[in-house]
């Protein structure tokens, strides 16, 4: 009812409306409601690269044992997550309310989006209420959707960057806990297993949210150009001026934390190699010695995520996101002009 028939019933009306203003804002929405539905069912088909997800998320919670890492974990990263989750949760209920309150809050009585129905929603008030209560519900459950597409990538390269930190803590302190060098040994052996579990994560990342943020990223430049359009030449009331401002805040919160942390755990892996060689590792044995050079080789291969296998998922795409959407913009001016 909401994943396929709500888009549906957005994108028959593309281009058919008496306004440019109801054009601009049925495409935006179209353009959304659709990514929106394809990361969902691109996320459900993949659901099962979670539980494996899982299984190595808990093999890295079972080596945080330090007081450092303890505090560093369950300090740091539950700030980081709630300011994110929050974020995420304001944003996207300013979204909702805005649309209702430019559809209810009016002289003429109209719809949230402009969409097919197959009845004439104007010619009773229980079909106007029918109309409207499907697309606010609808909008609510997308919404919905769109939240859990886009605060699991974030959280979860929130994760990986911080288990990589933990690591660089762990191998920098290797020798300092015990002066058994075998003992020191087996520690680092540990160490080189949860290295190897952060590519297995990293791996299972990519396979998971690649194809998705390629959709969103894809469409991003689109619909901020076209909010911006609306924003600046099409709408005179106040209401729908608040609503396209929020919804440019969405947009650009989709894809500015991901790329963020994608970034982040990249440069985190650039540091692991200067965490083992700031431990004692030239008190240690030659067996020792021998597995920290093959774990600062293993540090220093570059890790990124490809967004559809095509795109490099850091600040830099986020860059070229917005470049695009100027772009784009600048071709509006001068088609409009």
């Amino acid at each position: 009812m909401v994943t396929i028939l709500y888009p549906l019933h957005l994108s028959v009306l593309i281009f058919r409306n008496d306004k440019v203003a109801d054009d601009i804002k049925n495409l935006a929405i179209s353009v959304t409601t659709i990514a929106c539905s394809i990361k969902f069912m691109s996320f459900a088909v993949n659901l099962k690269k979670m539980l494996e997800i899982e299984k190595i998320l808990d093999k890295l919670d079972a080596r945080i044992t330090s007081t450092e890492e303890h505090y560093f974990y369950h300090n740091k990263l539950n700030k980081k997550l709630k300011i994110i989750i929050k974020t995420f949760a304001l944003v996207y209920a300013a979204v909702a309310l805005t649309a209702e309150m430019t559809a209810v809050i009016g002289q003429e009585r109209i719809l949230l989006y402009p969409g097919w129905f197959p009845f004439d929603w104007k010619t009773s008030n229980v079909k106007y209420l029918l109309a409207h209560s499907y697309q606010f519900v609808g909008i609510c459950i997308a919404i919905a959707q769109n939240y859990a597409n886009e605060t699991i990538p974030v959280i979860l390269l929130c994760l990986l960057t911080v288990h990589i930190k933990l690591l660089a803590i762990r191998i920098s302190k290797c020798c300092d806990s015990s002066d058994n060098l075998r003992e020191n040994e087996r520690e680092f052996l540990c160490c080189i297993q949860d290295q190897i579990n952060l590519y297995k994560l990293c791996d299972l990342l990519e396979e998971l949210i690649a194809f998705p943020m390629f959709v969103q990223i894809t469409v991003s430049a689109v619909n901020i150009c076209v909010a911006m359009a609306a924003l600046l030449f099409y709408l005179n009331d106040y209401f729908n001026r608040v609503y396209y401002f929020v919804y440019i805040c969405a947009m650009i919160l989709q894809i500015f934390p991901t790329c963020y942390f994608s970034t982040d755990f990249q440069l985190m892996f650039d540091k692991l190699p200067y965490a083992a060689f700031s431990s004692k590792w030239f008190d240690q044995t030659e067996k020792y010695k021998k597995h920290m050079i093959l774990f600062t080789e293993r540090a220093l291969m570059k890790r990124p995520i490809l967004a559809g296998r095509i795109l490099q998922l850091d600040l830099n795409t986020y860059i070229a996101a917005c470049k695009a959407t100027y772009s784009l913009f600048a071709v509006f001016l001068k088609l409009k002009g």
